[in-house]
């Protein structure tokens, strides 16, 4: 009984130097980074009231919600079909030919791979600005002054 009283306080105990090493190693500052309590980075420091907190809250639950709406996967699976579409014609031709051509099988699984990548990282950069937008909205004049001051330097 005694090993175990003496398990469970070592772990208790490491977890703590866990979390207190955690924190030095980000600046100091322990917070939180998940869950409904949590800001976006940065924005502790620019004493924010309630209300904007709250507000500031509700765009991340938002997007978090909406990055995975069946509205917005169905018009991205819509978009996809029609170029796989394109994608399957140019391999028919590809194989109706009497040779293989490989620098045109090549180029089409390089489009392939550079155009959903690039959709990708289009649509995750544009739904990234609508929100900071948003948030930035919610923001006094001179908490968007400070907030451009810590974010670019100006």
């Amino acid at each position: 009984m005694q090993r175990a009283g003496a398990l469970v306080l070592s772990l208790f105990i490491g977890m703590n130097f866990a979390a207190a090493a955690d924190a030095v190693r980000h600046g100091g500052e322990y917070r939180r980074v998940r869950g409904d309590e949590a800001l976006p980075r940065g924005f502790d420091k620019l004493d924010l009231s309630a209300a904007q907190k709250a507000q500031i809250r509700a765009i991340v639950r938002a997007d978090q919600e909406t990055r995975q709406s069946p509205e917005s996967v169905r018009a991205q699976r819509e978009a996809l079909r029609r170029k796989m579409q394109s994608w399957r014609e140019q391999e028919r031709r590809l194989l109706g030919n009497r040779r293989f051509d490989e620098e045109a099988a090549q180029r089409l699984i390089a489009e392939r791979h550079q155009e959903r990548l690039a959709w990708q990282r289009q649509q995750h950069e544009l739904r990234m600005l609508k929100k900071r937008h948003a948030i930035f909205q919610v923001l006094t004049p001179e908490q968007q002054r400070r907030y451009r001051e810590m974010q670019y330097g100006k």
